[in-house]
């Protein structure tokens, strides 16, 4: 790679997440910005970071970010209770004050991207904002998101798609880290949260069922690294209605239900999540709930280093019926795991 002259500027930033290890962020550029205009150096160089705590990097022209703005990337770097779109929001409006104060070395618009490390999960979200369309390239592994998202999500003819929801799951309790022997005392802790309603709709809008979803207080003795399987809800669908059109089955995002969750009389954002899909095939209706991974940190009983990984359904659900008459249910079972943080971050 050779600079393109002292106006050739270049610079590179690139972010790997690897489930169970820390971020990894690197920086290739040959820009010179000690000096005006901005020059190329003869040559490029690289640097290297490891993220262990809430981490900041401004690169290209940094005396166009206000301090109030640094202290709002300082706080959003901290935050761990904020959504992908919230996050994507707060850096679209950073990024516009930064333009007008920029000499036009940064344009209003931009792609802005989230990377959020949750339990055995990472979530990738990204936008452009403004008229010039574009992306910027996210493999998973080797896989070009962008164009799988594409495919398998549901995009509306003649839109754009400029939100992009991923998540990776990696397999077994530990994310293929040797897992530390139990430590420390036993702890009882408790989950709590209340009952869930919500209308099953078939792809053209008809009604085709109830879905139901009782949770029940669950009394939890584990020590940390270790793991059980503890039944947390009931799950039935009633009401069911015979005729209904035959649909394949649904592109992603599938709708939600999320009824409230508390750890300890905790009340934890988000609650309970269940991702559910439904469709017709031969007659036969089908309703599928997804497997969710997540983490929580900094909340309840968790030390600075500790993360509770909740899997829950812990294995996806498929529930079938032909008839008015046939009413499914099934055991709605989470994983559970409390473990010391494999990513090595504190706080």
């Amino acid at each position: 790679m050779a600079p393109l002259g002292s106006r050739g500027l270049l610079t590179l930033v690139l972010t790997g997440a690897t489930v169970g290890k820390p971020f990894r962020v690197a920086v290739i550029s040959n820009a010179d910005w000690a000096v005006s205009p901005p020059r190329a150096k003869p040559q490029f160089n690289i640097k290297f970071h490891i993220i262990k705590r809430p981490f900041v990097l401004l690169s290209g022209y940094r005396g166009c970010v206000l301090l109030a703005e640094r202290h709002k990337l300082e706080a959003l770097a901290r935050t761990t209770n904020k959504s992908s779109e919230a996050i994507l929001d707060t850096l679209a409006a950073i990024n516009a004050i930064a333009s007008r104060t920029s000499s036009g070395y940064v344009s209003e618009g931009c792609w802005v991207t989230s990377q959020i490390a949750d339990a055995r999960m990472r979530r990738i979200s990204a936008r452009y904002v403004g008229e010039n369309k574009g992306s910027v390239p996210t493999l998973m592994p080797g896989l070009e998101i962008l164009d799988h998202i594409k495919k398998n999500f549901n995009v509306k003819t003649g839109t754009d798609l400029r939100l992009i929801p991923i998540g990776g799951v990696i397999i077994g309790p530990g994310d293929g880290i040797p897992t530390p022997p139990p430590e420390g005392d036993p702890r009882t802790f408790v989950f709590a949260g209340s009952s869930a309603v919500g209308l099953l709709r078939s792809a053209s809008g008809e009604k085709v069922a109830l879905i139901e979803i009782c949770h029940q207080e669950c009394f939890i003795r584990m020590r940390r690294n270790e793991q059980i399987i503890v039944p947390i809800a009931r799950l039935r669908i009633m009401h069911t209605q015979p005729n209904c059109q035959a649909s394949a089955r649904p592109l992603f995002p599938w709708p939600t239900l999320s009824p409230p969750l508390e750890i300890d009389g905790t009340h934890i954002d988000r609650g309970w999540e269940y991702s559910i899909g439904y469709y017709c095939e031969d007659g036969i209706h089908c309703a599928e709930f997804l497997q969710i991974s997540r983490g929580l940190r900094n909340t309840a009983f968790l030390g600075d280093d500790d993360e509770l990984v909740i899997v829950a359904p812990r294995a996806s659900i498929k529930l079938t019926w032909t008839s008015v008459e046939d009413e499914p249910s099934a055991l709605i079972e989470a994983n559970v795991f409390w473990r010391t943080r494999p990513d090595g971050t504190r706080g």
